[in-house]
């Protein structure tokens, strides 16, 4: 067996580069409006916001830094998308 010469690997995250933070969005939480149904989940620290166009934009204009977004329904239909995302805001952040 030869001798192996040593060197050091640096960690990815070091104590200053993790957030020590709360989340902003707490728990899952699901909201139905019309035919769309939207769920917010909590993603893992450091992520930022998951969703489509229209509750990615409803999202971080009220301040959501990192959530997780899942959707079903008539997704097409955009006033029912934008509502049922800012009353997922109303649930969330109350």
């Amino acid at each position: 067996m030869g001798t192996a010469t040593l060197s050091s690997v640096s960690k990815g995250a070091t104590r200053e580069t993790i957030s020590r933070k709360p989340h902003t969005v707490s728990c899952k939480v699901a909201d139905k409006y019309g035919s769309v149904t939207v769920r917010m989940m909590l993603p893992p620290m450091g992520s930022s916001v998951v969703a489509t166009r229209v509750p990615k934009k409803v999202l971080k204009f009220a301040g959501i830094e990192d959530v997780f977004t899942s959707s079903r329904g008539s997704t097409k239909t955009l006033s029912n998308f934008v509502k049922v995302s800012s009353i997922h805001l109303c649930s969330v952040k109350c």
